[in-house]
């Protein structure tokens, strides 16, 4: 598709939509397993409007030297405020999907609140049983040497 006919679908949308006041986009977890989307019509008009202009922009920011560019998302009024995940910019890239390394993956690495409690929940009790193990064994010498002595 040619930058112009983007150019004109992008006018052609934000002039028959009241989209800053009316749309509505949020980015949530569900149950840290997955994230889902809550949108309104509107808000889903809107954010394809916004990934039309970034498609526009995209060939210019991808052709620079230092590839430094990014494409920020100017007006976000219309994604919620409580959104868990918040985009400021598409960072353009020139590769495929097959060739595109990730050296960190926010998914992966993510724990929940209920995982890092788990896990001091875990090692107190891990710590606790040590613990006694070694104060129980003192004490076993204790009376051995008691009833020898």
């Amino acid at each position: 598709m040619n930058e112009e006919k983007i150019k004109e679908i992008i006018k052609e949308i934000d002039k028959t939509e009241r989209l800053n006041e009316e749309a509505y986009v949020g980015f949530f977890y569900k149950n840290d397993d997955f994230l889902k989307i809550d949108a309104n019509k509107k808000g889903v008009v809107k954010l394809i409007s916004e990934l039309l202009k970034t498609l526009v922009l995209f060939d210019f920011h991808l052709s620079k030297e230092d590839h430094f560019s990014i494409i920020p998302i100017k007006d976000k009024n219309w994604i919620d405020k409580n959104s868990h995940v918040v985009f400021e910019y598409f960072n353009p890239i020139n590769k495929v999907r097959n060739n595109i390394v990730k050296d960190y993956n926010p998914l992966d690495s993510k724990s929940s609140m209920k995982d890092k409690l788990l896990t001091i929940f875990y090692s107190t009790i891990f710590a606790f049983f040590a613990l006694s193990f070694v104060v129980g064994i003192f004490n076993v010498l204790a009376f051995i040497i008691k009833l020898f002595l």
